[in-house]
C-alpha cells in the first residue's frame, strides 16, 4: 500500500502502466526520476486535501497529478527537439495521457495548467488544478534542494 486503498485503487492502474513505469529512466529534479516526482506530487496533494478534509473530485486530483509531467522523454537532451520544455510539456503530457487513459475534461486541465502562471494562457479552471500546481512547486523545490545536498 502506498497512501491508502482508495489512492492505491486509483494510482494503481496508471502506476503499472509500461509507458509510465519508463519514466523512472528520465530525470526530473535534482536525482529525482519524472515517475518518482509524478508520484510524489500525486501523494503531496492527495494527502493535503484530505487533511483539510476539502470537498473535491479526489480520483481527478490523483489522476490530474499522477499525468501532469507524463511527456516521455529526457528534457535534459536539448538536441532532441525539447527546446522550451517548461512552456510545452503540458501539452505534450496531456496528449499522451489522452492517448493512453481516458481522462476527462478536469484531469485534462489539471495536467494543461499545472506550470501556471509560468504558462499563462492556460488557466487552471478547479480547486483540484490548483492543489497540484501547488504540490508540483512544493514537490521540485523539494526535490532540487536534495539534489544540491548530495
Amino acid at each position: 500500500m502506498i497512501v491508502d486503498p482508495y489512492f492505491d485503487e486509483i494510482a494503481s492502474p496508471i502506476l503499472l502502466h509500461p509507458l509510465f513505469l519508463s519514466m523512472k529512466k528520465y530525470c526530473a529534479h535534482g536525482n529525482v526520476s519524472v515517475y518518482e516526482h509524478s508520484l510524489s506530487v500525486a501523494i503531496y496533494a492527495y494527502l493535503y486535501a484530505k487533511k483539510r478534509g476539502l470537498n473535491l473530485d479526489y480520483s481527478s486530483l490523483i489522476r490530474g497529478a499522477l499525468l501532469h509531467d507524463f511527456y516521455l522523454y529526457d528534457w535534459h537532451h536539448s538536441g532532441e527537439g525539447h527546446k522550451l520544455h517548461g512552456f510545452r510539456h503540458p501539452f505534450f503530457a496531456y496528449k499522451n495521457a489522452k492517448k493512453y487513459f481516458s481522462i476527462n475534461k478536469k484531469e485534462g486541465n489539471i495536467i494543461r495548467s499545472h506550470m501556471f502562471p509560468f504558462v499563462f494562457w492556460i488557466f487552471p479552471t478547479s480547486k483540484e488544478a490548483w492543489i497540484v500546481i501547488k504540490s508540483d512547486k512544493r514537490c521540485a523545490i523539494d526535490e532540487m534542494k536534495k539534489g544540491k545536498n548530495k
